[in-house]
């Protein structure tokens, strides 16, 4: 097969912003959509290679596994070991206990199984775990395990079948991400059957490029085609984010700029040439090994650190991944790919089995130790243990089946026939109801009011993650049209959520806990806060709309202070931050007067010396109440303000 150094140069312009994404360098905020730009070329790269060798006559299912294990394995494992010293020294027993599941999983190529398992709202963040990058490496392998066999059932003669077939598979695939982008998005981020149609769209352009099915000769046009590819990438980087559904139709953005410039880029096109210089080729050719190693250095710093890291600490860290991929790809990656007579396919066979086994032995031991947690606890000083073993029991709890349903105060994520029923029921029974709508603050502000025992028709409608200025609408129109169409009685209507997603930091990025460290005043999302308005007023039907100010969170992991032994105490800038978020949103609202806003300081006040009140820890987390501070605050709120 001819190389092309310009695919290694789109390998580079993928792996830079996964990269810068993962810093949180907020100009990328769309920069993992460089993964999507790998699922392509490798879908392209195999598939031309395996129809070359049929046609030569020479395809081997052993020889080609064997050459997944030269390219892979060698710098995974390396990667892989290394991280094991540093995971015991850093983490915390939960966190190594997931860390000890992530070898096993990562060895055996199922982590994003793992990791889709994990990823629930109050697991911990996705940037804290070493090898939560390992998911696509595991999507990839789990394709290549399938699409060899199914290649081979089809023989020379009825092969354009295949391609029939895998035109249907991609389709049903792309439809399916889109449904499950919006019902099912942690399963459809992490499981091949909603990512193999970003595979397969390569592998279906290397049966049509192999035929020259492509037919477009015009140089013009073929560079106007691959420029715009481009176009189409850099898009994606900088205007998709956090919040955009992914993949989805969506996703088509990268893909088809991908497909088009592997089409119409080459050595002689405007692109190709700016694609082969040689500093993007030399990204290209380690863009493996920096992959592997940008995310556990990242994870380790922000352990070692806490999550905030200075532009000093991105820019070391970026530079030590750059030196360490280098390492990596001249020392392991290339001898055991190209040095055949040392490293023989019988050695490459044996050394990854041991290997495989030998690491996964090591994550099976700390899976049952539980993260060696009883020689950790007993290691920690006495009020030390207390505080963190309640820490440990706080997170444990189900945040979901803490929530207090009773009678006709009752909490939904949805607005379903069961909602309704049980809303129409009391109704007739009390009139007017107090709704609750928001994230899981939400649910923490539903607890409190039920807690109070005050309201006699109290209702939750929330869920984790779930905010009015976010692409998914998880519930908000179904809600909006049940309120506004089925609801006949007037009702109050409060919504709340943290303040975190209203403000960003200096990259850009909304939800950082940097935006609460640094100094200054905060950095207001105002298309965030008028979509919110925008949505209120369209629920003001028959209601009367509050809006509560979100409250104080820490910046720092609970974990993170009470290991560290420092005061527990909310940190001063973060109530400060909150303080004038709060006051920017109430002047913000001063003329919309049908959409009361409510400083939360106006219900209780939370001041530094509020995380440790009555001998207990009041959150459960960086930013949720725990049952202990729901009942505290509930004891003391002043619910006047709702004209409760």
């Amino acid at each position: 097969m001819i190389y092309r150094k310009e695919i290694d140069g789109l390998r580079a312009l993928a792996v830079i912003p996964v990269v810068f994404y993962h810093a949180g360098i907020g100009f990328f905020s769309g920069g993992y959509v460089g993964v999507d730009v790998f699922f392509v070329i490798s879908g392209f790269l195999i598939t031309s290679l395996i129809l070359k060798e049929t046609s030569d006559g020479n395809f081997s299912l052993l020889s080609f596994y064997e050459r997944r294990a030269r390219r892979l394995l060698p710098a995974l494992f390396f990667m892989m070991i290394i991280c094991i010293p540093f995971a015991w020294i850093l983490l915390i027993p939960s966190e190594l206990e997931s860390f000890g599941k992530s070898l096993i999983s990562t060895s055996f190529f199922f982590s994003n199984i793992l990791f889709w398992q994990e990823s629930g709202y109050f697991s911990s963040p996705s940037d804290l775990k070493p090898l939560i990058h390992t998911w696509s490496l595991s999507v990839e392998e789990q394709y290549y395990l399938l699409f060899p066999f199914l290649f081979s059932l089809f023989s020379k003669n009825i092969r354009h079948y295949l391609i029939i077939f895998l035109i249907i598979i991609f389709f049903i695939s792309l439809f399916s991400s889109n449904w499950a982008a919006y019902n099912k998005p942690s399963a459809n981020f992490y499981l091949l059957p909603t990512r193999v149609w970003e595979i397969l769209s390569g592998a279906i352009l290397a049966f049509y490029v192999t035929r020259n099915f492509i037919l477009i000769r015009r140089k013009l046009i073929r560079n106007l085609l691959s420029i715009f590819g481009l176009i189409l990438i850099i898009f994606s980087i900088i205007t998709f984010n956090d919040t955009t559904p992914f993949p989805s139709f969506y996703t088509l953005f990268p893909v088809l700029g991908t497909l088009l410039i592997i089409s119409f880029a080459d050595s002689s096109s405007i692109l190709g040439k700016f694609l082969s210089n040689k500093f993007l080729v030399f990204i290209g050719l380690i863009s493996y090994s920096l992959y592997l190693w940008h995310q556990p250095l990242l994870a380790f710093t922000r352990h070692y650190l806490g999550e905030s890291l200075s532009n000093l600490n991105i820019f070391v860290i970026l530079l030590s991944s750059l030196i360490i991929s280098i390492i990596s790809y001249f020392f392991v990656e290339s001898p055991f790919r190209k040095n055949r007579q040392r490293f023989s396919r019988s050695f490459i066979f044996k050394i990854s089995i041991f290997s495989m086994l030998a690491i996964s032995s090591v994550g099976l031991i700390i899976d049952q130790t539980k993260g060696f947690r009883s020689s950790f606890v007993s290691s920690l000083d006495l009020e030390i243990r207390d505080r963190f073993e309640e820490l440990e029991v706080n997170a444990a709890r189900n945040f979901f089946e803490d929530i207090r349903n009773e009678n006709c105060n009752f909490w939904s994520n949805k607005v379903d026939e069961n909602f309704k029923k049980n809303f129409d029921r009391c109704q007739k029974k009390y009139g007017e109801a107090t709704i609750v709508i928001g994230d899981s603050h939400a649910i923490n502000l539903f607890n409190i009011l039920h807690e109070k025992r005050k309201i006699n028709f109290l209702v939750g409608v929330s869920d984790g993650g779930c905010r009015i200025h976010h692409e998914w609408r998880c519930f908000y129109d179904d809600f909006l049209y049940f309120l506004n169409k089925d609801s006949n009685f007037g009702n109050k209507i409060i919504y709340h959520q943290s303040g975190i997603y209203l403000i960003d930091d200096r990259f850009g990025n909304s939800n950082s806990v940097e935006s609460l460290r640094e100094i200054g005043p905060p950095r207001i999302n105002y298309g965030s806060i008028n979509k919110i308005i925008e949505y209120l007023d369209r629920l003001q039907k028959n209601s009367s709309i509050f809006w509560l100010g979100p409250h104080p969170e820490n910046i720092e992991n609970l974990s993170s202070k009470i290991l560290k032994n420092k005061n527990l105490i909310l940190e001063k800038n973060a109530i400060l931050k909150n303080s004038l978020l709060s006051r920017n949103l109430e002047d913000h609202l001063k003329d919309k007067q049908m959409i009361n806003f409510i400083s939360f300081d106006k219900l209780y006040k939370i001041d530094t010396d509020f995380l440790i009140k009555e001998n207990c820890l009041t959150f459960r987390d960086r930013d949720h109440f725990s049952i202990c501070g729901e009942k505290l605050i509930s004891k003391n709120i002043q619910i006047k303000e709702f004209e409760l």
